[in-house]
């Protein structure tokens, strides 16, 4: 699984109260950031922030919901791309 960060350089204004419980989250923002400097996996992520990949998946799945990243299958893998 990869995950990408299509849009590095743009800055959005977040005014959901939503997004807002989503980001609130260290573990969340923690992600976010990650994704925001350059592309990783999720056994990446879950080494990085010392997590389960499970625990990432979850993490992962909130913010897909909450339109911040994006899941993408692509052949054989699946790429995660940072909405943000």
């Amino acid at each position: 699984i990869l995950i990408r960060d299509r849009n590095m350089k743009t800055m959005i204004t977040i005014r959901d109260p939503a997004a807002f419980q989503l980001v609130a989250d260290e573990t969340r923002r923690k992600i976010i950031s990650l994704l925001r400097a350059k592309e990783l996996t999720v056994c990446q992520i879950s080494t990085e922030l010392n997590l389960t990949p499970q625990a990432v998946y979850h993490h992962i799945k909130k913010l897909q919901d909450g339109g911040m990243v994006e899941v993408v299958k692509e052949d054989a893998h699946v790429e995660i791309k940072n909405e943000l």
